[in-house]
């Protein structure tokens, strides 16, 4: 028997992902499902989940692939010249020397929370995608949003940094790229104590 709650995420990332996802749900081999909502494959993942009736899932919030679900006007620092995100080097970068307008992070947050209102979907969770919630001035809206919207449980760093033991020197850039921004942004308190999940997996990615 399962003893641990595991995490997928990365629902709506690929036709791939979608399935290798739907199938470890309906076996019962993850107990929650995180979505992306701002790709190709979101609307397959949307209607595979409705389908099967699959279980608890949440938000797998993004900034840093693809095209943003606000209209790219209203978040020029979010998005390059094609009006796509900025890959992860580039956005921590960017987030740290303040040339992101966190204003547009709070309104891509809620087009991509309303994503779920609009396909009568219930969000039991949120995270994001490659952890960017994790640094001090996204965590700070990303839990503010979260208790507006009656999110009850948001991932937090442990989780994380117990999946990145197996890779050292992730984890050592990792926590040294959190501390930075906790010491630049002073860090944000967090309303939430329990951990819900124990572990996270990308199924149908090489991420781990």
């Amino acid at each position: 028997m399962k003893s641990i709650m595991i995490t997928a995420d990365d629902y709506g990332l690929s036709q791939q992902t979608n399935f290798e996802i739907t199938r470890l749900a309906l076996g019962k081999k993850v107990d929650n499902i995180s979505l992306l909502v701002n790709t190709k494959n979101s609307f397959e993942a949307v209607n595979l989940y409705k389908k099967n009736r699959l279980g608890n899932l949440g938000l797998h919030f993004n900034l840093i692939e693809g095209r943003p679900l606000s209209d790219c006007k209203l978040i020029p620092s979010l998005v390059n010249r094609e009006g796509e995100f900025y890959p992860l080097p580039i956005f921590i970068i960017r987030l740290f020397f303040k040339k992101l307008d966190l204003a547009e992070v709070e309104t891509e947050l809620k087009n991509q929370l309303a994503f779920f209102q609009k396909h009568g979907l219930k969000c039991h969770h949120l995270d994001s995608h490659q952890n960017t919630h994790f640094f001090s001035p996204i965590k700070k809206i990303v839990y503010k949003e979260a208790k507006k919207a009656n999110i009850e449980f948001v991932r937090q760093s442990l989780v994380i940094e117990n999946r990145l033991r197996k890779f050292p020197l992730k984890l050592f850039l990792y926590k040294i790229a959190v501390w930075l921004f906790d010491l630049k942004f002073r860090g944000v308190q967090l309303f939430q104590s329990a951990i819900y999940e124990t572990s996270v997996c990308h199924p149908g990615t090489n991420y781990d």
